[in-house]
């Protein structure tokens, strides 16, 4: 069942109403109704390098330190340059080792997941 949020907001007549709020989630629309900040995140894909590609259809945008400054809005910049920071990281500067089936598992949690996986063969 999914969650359904109703903040709620004050009519003419004072009885209480729900505000419309599809696809929020409910810590966001009490941020707003409180005024507080909420601390969020998210992870922005784009088309997979050549390395990526092997693995899946998309991957995270990944920024290098030196753009940080423009995008987190520290330094002016174009629109046009933002969008540009948008492209898949050069696979050169990428690796990959093959790493355990626990992997695919979300109930395991823990910092072998990233360990490689012995040769096999």
């Amino acid at each position: 069942m999914r969650h359904v949020a109703r903040p709620l907001t004050e009519t003419a007549d004072k009885r209480q109403t729900p505000a419309p709020a599809r696809g929020l989630h409910p810590a966001i629309i009490m941020a707003k109704l409180t005024g507080e900040g909420v601390r969020s995140f998210a992870i922005i894909t784009t088309t997979p390098n050549e390395l990526c590609a092997e693995l899946h259809n998309r991957m995270p945008v990944v920024l290098k330190p030196e753009t940080w400054p423009q995008w987190l809005g520290e330094e002016p910049v174009d629109p046009k340059r933002l969008k540009a920071l948008l492209a898949p990281y050069p696979a050169e500067e990428m690796v990959a080792w093959p790493v355990s089936p626990r992997v695919g598992n979300v109930k395991n949690n823990d910092p072998s997941l990233i360990e490689p996986m012995a040769d096999v063969g």
